[in-house]
């Protein structure tokens, strides 16, 4: 960097900066060095680990968390920094441990040479520690894995192939059988591995040693041990420096005071000792005062503290309770209206239910009243005529009399009712009778009664003024002050005209409908009593042969 032209001319200058940037760079190098020298905890020689790995023995063998301690690399993948890991980590073995792991190292070596000298695949050796059992030994390039997770067990996915098949039997994760103690021994190996791992990227991260956490703690009065102290310790502690402090400060002031007292010069007679004696007393009782004083004002606001702490703590809670109670009255509201809506259901429910019990009961009645007419009128056919004498062998006179007389009355008031509107035979007739004049248990009265409940009858109340006022008269539009709220009122009475148009159209359509009905019905009606009416003036009694009248030529004879 420096170039041998710099302060040329002065020699010393030149001296003195060389040396200043050599001791700069060994300020630099040396933590640097210190920090890449140091090991791990999880190591059992502290080794200085190159990468954390799964490894196994051999290929028989499951694979194990590990650590890579030393590295044997081909000539083409080798650097700088195999040869130094691998001898200051050979250095921290144990002398015995040492020899051992050299017998390995000499038989990587060798492999390594006929690899290179038999144009074979080149192939890496490890030196590695086994996390867990702490066993050292030299391992190939082909039984390790290089990405090491502890959340991904690589002996559970050996047992696949490449291309997803099956080849090999499943692995167990155990070095030494698949005992209890062997998988407690693995999972201790994982904690091991993670932990390593953490720590040396720990490291990587602070390169120079120089970072730390603890300094700016420190700068703020606080230090680790001072934050692993309990309250009690921290609180004694405190104590003591105070009194420390507070019995320098006393010294101090005693002095103090006696030098101000005495301008400058000491007393040491006995009466000077005993007045300096009762000064320091008297500031000392002072201070004491002072102090007692404070303590009580503390202790006061403490109390107070502690009342108010305790009345927020009652209006909490009177709160909490006033929360659960709203809550639990919610709760109980919701249910009962979910009672009321359930039996409403089940009114509703079994309203429907009767009322189809009722239509059933209606049609069983409707069905046995047919069945009935139509035995009645297949009896009527066997007594007609032309079926033959009675059992008595005398003839048949007119069969089933009141119902011809009936047919025949219906057919003459059809008539009647045809040619003159009589008012006592149409619903008119019933309309103009009075209300006290109609039997309210007779089939009139219930008719009436149901009419008006199905709304077809207005009722009208006497005490209601308004009963006889339709909806959008009962709107007042001339009161209000203001065009806007004329204006809605107005509004308003157009919108129920127009849903009351809408009513009596629907009304009229319907009306319409059922006239056309009934008139058809009526016809039909009117056209069946006609038929009965017809055939019932029909006699099926045989007339009677007339006897040819004697002439008086044959009764003269006869009398002769």
């Amino acid at each position: 960097i420096l170039s041998e032209d710099l302060f040329e001319e002065q020699v010393s200058v030149r001296t003195k900066l060389f040396s200043r940037m050599d001791r700069l760079l060994q300020k630099i190098i040396v933590p640097i060095h210190e920090v890449n020298c140091r090991g791990v905890n999880q190591s059992s020689i502290w080794g200085c680990m190159a990468a954390a790995i799964w490894a196994r023995e051999s290929s028989k063998k499951p694979f194990w968390p590990a650590l890579v301690l030393g590295i044997l690399a081909p000539d083409d993948q080798k650097e700088d920094w195999h040869h130094s890991l691998t001898e200051r980590n050979e250095g921290r073995l144990p002398e015995k441990l040492g020899t051992e792991l050299q017998t390995g190292k000499r038989k990587a070596e060798q492999a390594l040479r006929r690899q290179s000298a038999g144009g074979l695949e080149q192939m890496s050796y490890f030196l590695v520690e086994f996390m867990g059992s702490h066993e050292f030994i030299w391992v190939r390039e082909a039984d390790i894995i290089e990405n090491f997770d502890p959340d991904e067990d690589p002996n559970q996915n050996s047992a696949v192939g490449t291309h997803g098949n099956v080849t090999k039997k499943k692995r167990g994760t155990h070095r030494a059988g698949a005992s209890a103690a062997s998988q407690r021994m693995f999972t201790s190996a994982l904690d091991e591995g993670r932990w390593a791992l953490e720590e040396f990227e720990q490291q990587l991260n602070d390169t120079c040693g120089d970072f730390s956490d603890d300094d700016d703690e420190e700068e703020g009065g606080y230090s680790y041990e001072i934050l692993c102290q309990s309250d009690d310790e921290a609180d004694e502690d405190a104590t003591d420096t105070d009194n420390e402090i507070d019995g320098r400060r006393g010294k101090d002031d005693e002095e103090t005071n006696e030098l101000l007292a005495t301008e400058g010069l000491l007393d040491f007679s006995t009466s000077g000792r005993k007045n300096a004696k009762k000064r320091a007393a008297a500031l000392k009782k002072q201070k004491a005062d002072a102090k007692r004083a404070a303590q009580k004002r503390e202790k006061e606001e403490k109390t107070k503290k502690a009342k108010q702490a305790k009345m927020e703590q009652q209006q909490k809670k009177k709160r909490d309770i006033e929360v659960a109670k709203k809550a639990k009255d919610k709760i109980a509201k919701s249910k009962e209206t979910k009672k009321k809506v359930r039996e409403k259901e089940q009114k509703e429910k079994r309203e429907q239910r009767e009322l189809e019990q009722r239509r059933k009961k209606r049609e069983r009645e409707r069905e046995r009243v047919l069945k009935e007419e139509e035995r009645k009128a297949k009896r009527q056919k066997l007594k007609s005529p032309g079926n033959g004498a009675n059992a008595r062998g005398k003839r048949k006179g007119i069969p089933d009399k009141p119902e011809r007389a009936a047919a025949i009355v219906r057919g003459y008031l059809t008539r009647v009712a045809k040619k003159e509107n009589l008012k006592g035979l149409a619903f008119g007739g019933v309309m103009t009778l009075p209300a006290a004049g109609i039997d309210s248990s007779g089939l009139l009265g219930m008719a009436l009664a149901f009419r008006a409940a199905a709304g077809v009858l207005a009722s009208k109340d006497v005490n209601d003024r308004s009963a006889g006022l339709k909806s959008w008269e009962r709107i007042d539009v001339d009161s209000p002050k203001t065009s806007s709220e004329r204006c809605r009122k107005l509004e308003e009475q157009i919108g129920l005209l127009e849903k009351e148009l809408v009513k009596l159209g629907e009304d009229e359509k319907r009306r319409n409908f059922l006239t056309k009905e009934a008139e058809e019905q009526k016809e039909a009606k009117e056209k069946m009593i006609a038929q009965a009416d017809k055939k019932a003036r029909i006699s099926d009694v045989q007339k009677r042969k007339k006897s040819p009248k004697k002439s008086a030529t044959s009764k003269k004879c006869r009398s002769k």
